[in-house]
């Protein structure tokens, strides 16, 4: 007997998308779309269980991912789907995580009332919430990660925009 695979919920179907069965799917947070395709089929919690529905089409806009599913193509049918989670491995979710935590090295901190706080030298992974080490003012920091303090993430420019609340980085000194 093969091992079960545990699930975690990535995302849900937010809604339909034109007339032919397409579907827009909403990420809970930015990781691949195709990390959560298992051989090709992305899994939907029906009725409690995963049940694999295999993809003819996908295009990743970033936070929404409009997708195609086989067998569903018409709109009265991909509206059935509204509304159901899309489910992840457990695993993959958590090396995907751990990866995209990672990514955020080098990124430049800019707090909106501060300016330019520094550069992140690592990601220190916490049982409440990672934290970020910066170099600020030559004086190693730590910032908590905390989804309250992020204003934008570019990723093309290496920046995490946040707003920190008064006194924190003197906490560190």
């Amino acid at each position: 007997m093969a091992a079960q695979k545990n699930y975690s919920v990535a995302g849900f179907i937010s809604r339909t998308h034109g007339l032919k069965g397409e579907l827009k799917v909403k990420l809970n947070s930015p990781f691949s779309f195709t990390l959560m395709l298992v051989k090709g089929a992305l899994m939907l919690n029906i009725n409690g269980k995963p049940v694999p529905h295999f993809i003819e089409m996908f295009n990743d806009t970033g936070q929404e991912v409009i997708i195609k599913v086989q067998d569903i193509n018409h709109i009265d049918q991909a509206n059935k789907l509204v509304g159901i989670h899309v489910l992840a491995d457990e695993k993959l979710v958590a090396q995907t995580e751990e990866s995209r935590l990672n990514l955020l090295k080098d990124f430049l901190l800019i707090d909106k009332n501060l300016g330019k706080i520094g550069v992140i030298l690592e990601v220190v992974e916490m049982p409440a919430h990672p934290l970020l080490k910066v170099d600020y003012a030559s004086v190693e920091v730590l910032v908590p990660l905390v989804e309250d303090f992020i204003i934008e993430i570019k990723k093309r420019k290496k920046e995490i925009h946040v707003e920190l609340p008064e006194g924190l980085l003197q906490l560190n000194s």
